[in-house]
């Protein structure tokens, strides 16, 4: 899937076709590590979006911005 925006500013279905991008890109990564939990995912106005996932099962939230 390509995602892109041309505006200076991410839109609402921008944003969330781009983390449920990132997410599936997640879940399907070999190259992640066993135990690596996402956590959540969204936007940031007016233009970041923010994914939150854990190292570990129980383990601290982290983020990417």
């Amino acid at each position: 899937m390509t995602v892109v925006s041309t505006s200076e500013t991410i839109d609402q279905p921008f944003a969330n076709e781009f983390v449920a991008a990132v997410r599936a890109r997640f879940h399907d990564s070999g190259l992640l590590r066993d135990g690596m939990e996402w956590a959540a995912g969204g936007v940031q106005p007016p233009d970041a979006a923010v994914i939150l996932y854990r190292d570990r099962p129980g383990g601290p939230s982290l983020g990417r911005r």
